[in-house]
């Protein structure tokens, strides 16, 4: 009995000393994160500089030195920039609608005529090459309008037929004709066209029309020529002028954040009125008091009103 117990002790104290030796040897526990010490200091000592940074959105130049316009030479919301075929009847449609829209909108619209010609259509190839040669002198517009205007005297005709029908409305224009004829063969002219239809292409539509506005595809819900108008005057007009208006210097800083603010806004439906909170928004609050002084505001539409949301 006395051989036993001693063994048992001697048992426990192995399994002593190799838990003490195994807690040694397998170092700090994990997830366990020091404690560490912060001072406090004062609100105005750990508030930093706010700065005012400006950036412009206007819109990138998007027409070419070798791009036929019309409309506005500047001071334009709305640049839409049409690739279209003289031959393609289905086209005539959005022809008349962006000529109109030059009429009811001519302080805000430029239009911008690119080519989209059947590449593998003798007729429609020649007519385009006939409108860049009047164009090269100064009468793009005039042979554009003709072949639109009276496209049913000419589509079903032979190359060579009309061929003798340009030159004889060349000729009724006051053009010179060996210019014109000239500049019909030049394979320059040729090259542009070209250029100009593949670029269409790469736009994702198989044939014309393709248009865009300020650089973006008309919306797949403009289905009709009054939805188009509708879409022009009442959003994209508008946020044209917007962009027109805008200023490229942060204004100089005007409001006491120490004081409250209300701005009232006047409009056809009656008064709206907006506190304003330069404690929390300096910059916000000081850029709309700046806009609103010089007149931003003024005349702008309302596109969505909803009772109840901000």
């Amino acid at each position: 009995m006395q051989t036993k117990s001693i063994q048992k002790i001697f048992r426990i104290l192995l399994i002593t000393i190799a838990l003490v030796w195994l807690s040694a040897c397998r170092g700090k526990p994990q997830g366990v994160q020091p404690t560490a010490t912060y001072t406090l200091v004062p609100a105005e000592i750990q508030r930093s500089v706010a700065e005012c940074t400006a950036q412009s959105q206007a819109a990138p130049e998007m027409v070419a030195e070798t791009d036929h316009t019309a409309g506005l030479e500047q001071g334009y919301s709305v640049t839409i920039i049409v690739y279209n075929d003289f031959a393609c009847q289905t086209c005539l449609t959005t022809e008349w609608a962006l000529t109109d829209a030059l009429l009811y909108y001519p302080e805000d619209l430029r239009l911008v005529f690119r080519h989209f010609a059947d590449l593998e259509n003798p007729i429609s190839v020649m007519a385009a090459k006939a409108a860049e040669a009047g164009g090269l002198q100064d009468r793009f517009w005039d042979v554009h309008s003709i072949l639109f205007d009276r496209q049913e005297e000419w589509l079903q005709l032979s190359e060579a037929d009309f061929l003798t029908w340009l030159e004889q409305e060349i000729v009724d224009l006051g053009l010179d004709l060996e210019q014109f004829q000239l500049d019909f063969q030049s394979p320059t002219v040729s090259a542009l066209i070209a250029e100009q239809s593949n670029q269409a292409v790469l736009l994702g539509q198989p044939s014309a029309p393709v248009a865009l506005i300020n650089g973006n595809p008309i919306p797949i819900y403009i289905d009709s020529v009054a939805s188009f108008y509708y879409w022009l005057e009442n959003l994209m007009i508008p946020s044209g002028r917007l962009v027109n208006k805008q200023f490229s210097q942060c204004p100089e800083i005007t409001i006491d954040p120490e004081l409250d603010y209300l701005a009232t806004l006047h409009t056809e439906k009656g008064d709206i009125q907006l506190a304003l909170y330069p404690d929390i928004a300096p910059f916000a609050v000081n850029n709309f008091v700046f806009l609103a002084e010089n007149n931003f505001y003024d005349g702008n539409t309302f596109f969505q009103v909803i009772e109840g949301q901000l």
